[in-house]
Protein backbone atom coordinates (compact mmCIF):
# COMPACT_ATOMS: atom_id res chain seq x y z
CA UNK A 1 0.00 0.00 0.00
CA UNK A 2 2.86 2.31 0.86
CA UNK A 3 4.44 1.67 -2.57
CA UNK A 4 1.23 2.71 -4.34
CA UNK A 5 1.01 5.89 -2.28
CA UNK A 6 4.64 6.69 -3.09
CA UNK A 7 4.02 6.13 -6.80
CA UNK A 8 1.01 8.46 -6.71
CA UNK A 9 3.04 11.17 -4.95
CA UNK A 10 5.79 10.85 -7.57
CA UNK A 11 3.26 10.99 -10.42
CA UNK A 12 1.64 14.06 -8.90
CA UNK A 13 5.07 15.71 -8.76
CA UNK A 14 5.57 14.96 -12.48
CA UNK A 15 2.18 16.32 -13.57
CA UNK A 16 3.10 20.04 -13.48
CA UNK A 17 6.10 19.36 -15.74
CA UNK A 18 3.84 17.60 -18.24
CA UNK A 19 1.31 20.41 -18.23
CA UNK A 20 4.03 23.04 -18.55
CA UNK A 21 5.34 21.21 -21.61
CA UNK A 22 1.91 21.67 -23.22
CA UNK A 23 0.90 18.04 -22.80
CA UNK A 24 -2.45 18.39 -21.09
CA UNK A 25 -5.47 16.11 -21.24
CA UNK A 26 -5.96 16.68 -24.99
CA UNK A 27 -3.02 14.35 -25.76
CA UNK A 28 -4.58 11.56 -23.74
CA UNK A 29 -7.88 11.91 -25.59
CA UNK A 30 -6.33 11.27 -29.01
CA UNK A 31 -6.74 7.79 -30.43
CA UNK A 32 -4.23 5.82 -32.45
CA UNK A 33 -3.81 6.52 -36.13
CA UNK A 34 -3.87 2.96 -37.49
CA UNK A 35 -6.44 0.66 -35.91
CA UNK A 36 -6.22 1.50 -32.20
CA UNK A 37 -5.76 -2.18 -31.37
CA UNK A 38 -3.03 -4.63 -30.50
CA UNK A 39 -2.29 -8.07 -31.93
CA UNK A 40 -2.74 -10.80 -29.34
CA UNK A 41 -0.76 -14.00 -29.02
CA UNK A 42 -4.02 -15.94 -29.49
CA UNK A 43 -4.64 -14.24 -32.84
CA UNK A 44 -1.10 -15.08 -33.97
CA UNK A 45 -1.60 -18.70 -32.86
CA UNK A 46 -4.82 -18.99 -34.91
CA UNK A 47 -3.04 -17.78 -38.06
CA UNK A 48 -0.21 -20.28 -37.48
CA UNK A 49 -2.64 -23.14 -36.87
CA UNK A 50 -4.40 -22.20 -40.12
CA UNK A 51 -1.06 -22.63 -41.93
CA UNK A 52 -0.78 -26.32 -40.99
CA UNK A 53 -1.96 -27.59 -44.41
CA UNK A 54 0.86 -25.60 -46.03
CA UNK A 55 3.36 -26.89 -43.46
CA UNK A 56 2.08 -30.45 -44.09
CA UNK A 57 2.64 -30.07 -47.83
CA UNK A 58 6.25 -29.02 -47.17
CA UNK A 59 6.87 -32.07 -44.99
CA UNK A 60 5.26 -34.41 -47.55
CA UNK A 61 7.38 -32.99 -50.38
CA UNK A 62 10.75 -32.56 -48.66
CA UNK A 63 11.01 -34.85 -45.63
CA UNK A 64 9.98 -38.16 -47.15
CA UNK A 65 10.19 -40.87 -44.51
CA UNK A 66 12.96 -39.16 -42.57
CA UNK A 67 12.26 -37.38 -39.28
CA UNK A 68 13.45 -33.75 -39.25
CA UNK A 69 13.71 -33.51 -35.45
CA UNK A 70 13.11 -30.16 -33.76
CA UNK A 71 11.82 -27.46 -36.09
CA UNK A 72 11.34 -23.90 -34.89
CA UNK A 73 9.87 -20.99 -36.84
CA UNK A 74 10.98 -17.48 -35.81
CA UNK A 75 9.84 -14.14 -37.21
CA UNK A 76 8.48 -10.71 -36.41
CA UNK A 77 4.93 -9.53 -37.19
CA UNK A 78 5.09 -5.92 -38.44
CA UNK A 79 2.38 -3.39 -37.64
CA UNK A 80 0.81 -3.93 -41.06
CA UNK A 81 0.49 -7.67 -40.35
CA UNK A 82 3.31 -8.90 -42.60
CA UNK A 83 5.84 -11.39 -41.24
CA UNK A 84 9.41 -10.06 -41.34
CA UNK A 85 12.79 -11.81 -40.98
CA UNK A 86 11.23 -15.27 -41.27
CA UNK A 87 13.65 -18.08 -40.50
CA UNK A 88 13.34 -21.75 -39.67
CA UNK A 89 15.74 -23.47 -37.32
CA UNK A 90 16.17 -27.02 -38.60
CA UNK A 91 18.89 -29.64 -39.13
CA UNK A 92 21.05 -28.71 -42.14
CA UNK A 93 20.17 -32.02 -43.81
CA UNK A 94 16.63 -30.65 -44.19
CA UNK A 95 17.51 -27.28 -45.77
CA UNK A 96 14.93 -27.62 -48.62
CA UNK A 97 12.23 -28.37 -46.03
CA UNK A 98 13.27 -25.30 -44.04
CA UNK A 99 13.08 -23.11 -47.17
CA UNK A 100 9.60 -24.42 -47.96
CA UNK A 101 8.39 -23.76 -44.39
CA UNK A 102 9.87 -20.23 -44.55
CA UNK A 103 7.98 -19.60 -47.80
CA UNK A 104 4.66 -20.71 -46.27
CA UNK A 105 5.25 -18.58 -43.16
CA UNK A 106 6.27 -15.55 -45.27
CA UNK A 107 2.91 -15.60 -47.05
CA UNK A 108 0.86 -15.52 -43.83
CA UNK A 109 -0.99 -12.33 -42.94
CA UNK A 110 -1.92 -11.10 -39.49
CA UNK A 111 -4.26 -8.29 -38.50
CA UNK A 112 -2.78 -4.79 -38.66
CA UNK A 113 -2.13 -3.38 -35.20
CA UNK A 114 -0.86 -0.32 -33.35
CA UNK A 115 1.47 -2.20 -31.04
CA UNK A 116 5.16 -2.73 -31.43
CA UNK A 117 6.27 -5.35 -33.95
CA UNK A 118 5.72 -8.72 -32.28
CA UNK A 119 8.65 -11.17 -32.19
CA UNK A 120 7.41 -14.78 -32.27
CA UNK A 121 8.84 -18.27 -32.04
CA UNK A 122 6.68 -21.27 -32.90
CA UNK A 123 7.61 -24.97 -32.80
CA UNK A 124 6.41 -26.86 -35.87
CA UNK A 125 5.68 -30.42 -34.76
CA UNK A 126 5.34 -33.03 -37.49
CA UNK A 127 4.26 -36.55 -36.45
CA UNK A 128 3.62 -39.89 -38.06
CA UNK A 129 1.26 -42.16 -36.17
CA UNK A 130 -1.83 -44.34 -36.71
CA UNK A 131 -3.74 -41.26 -37.95
CA UNK A 132 -1.10 -40.61 -40.61
CA UNK A 133 1.58 -37.96 -41.10
CA UNK A 134 0.54 -34.46 -40.11
CA UNK A 135 1.52 -31.23 -38.42
CA UNK A 136 0.20 -30.97 -34.88
CA UNK A 137 -1.08 -27.50 -33.86
CA UNK A 138 1.29 -26.49 -31.07
CA UNK A 139 -0.70 -24.79 -28.27
CA UNK A 140 1.88 -22.13 -27.40
CA UNK A 141 3.36 -19.26 -29.42
CA UNK A 142 6.41 -17.86 -27.68
CA UNK A 143 6.69 -14.07 -27.63
CA UNK A 144 9.81 -12.12 -26.77
CA UNK A 145 8.99 -9.82 -23.87
CA UNK A 146 9.49 -6.16 -24.61
CA UNK A 147 10.87 -3.49 -22.34
CA UNK A 148 8.14 -1.34 -20.88
CA UNK A 149 8.67 2.40 -20.84
CA UNK A 150 6.75 5.37 -19.56
CA UNK A 151 4.30 5.67 -22.43
CA UNK A 152 1.86 8.18 -21.01
CA UNK A 153 3.79 9.69 -18.11
CA UNK A 154 6.06 12.64 -18.72
CA UNK A 155 8.78 12.32 -16.08
CA UNK A 156 11.39 14.94 -15.32
CA UNK A 157 14.69 14.22 -17.09
CA UNK A 158 16.53 14.85 -13.81
CA UNK A 159 15.26 11.55 -12.32
CA UNK A 160 18.13 9.23 -11.57
CA UNK A 161 18.16 5.76 -13.17
CA UNK A 162 17.51 4.23 -9.74
CA UNK A 163 14.40 6.38 -9.20
CA UNK A 164 13.18 5.65 -12.76
CA UNK A 165 13.65 1.92 -12.12
CA UNK A 166 11.73 2.12 -8.83
CA UNK A 167 8.88 4.08 -10.47
CA UNK A 168 8.80 1.59 -13.33
CA UNK A 169 8.52 -1.28 -10.82
CA UNK A 170 5.57 0.41 -9.14
CA UNK A 171 3.76 1.16 -12.39
CA UNK A 172 4.51 -2.16 -14.14
CA UNK A 173 4.68 -4.83 -11.42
Amino acid sequence: MRAIASALVLLAACLPAALAAGQGASVLEQTGTLTDRYLTVGEAREVLHGANPGFDACFQEHAGVREPGDVSLKFTVARDGRPLSVRVEIDEAFAPLGECLEQVASELRYDAHDGDPMELAYPIVFVRDDRGPRTVPYPIVFVRPRVRTFLFVNVPPALTPAVREKLSGWLYP
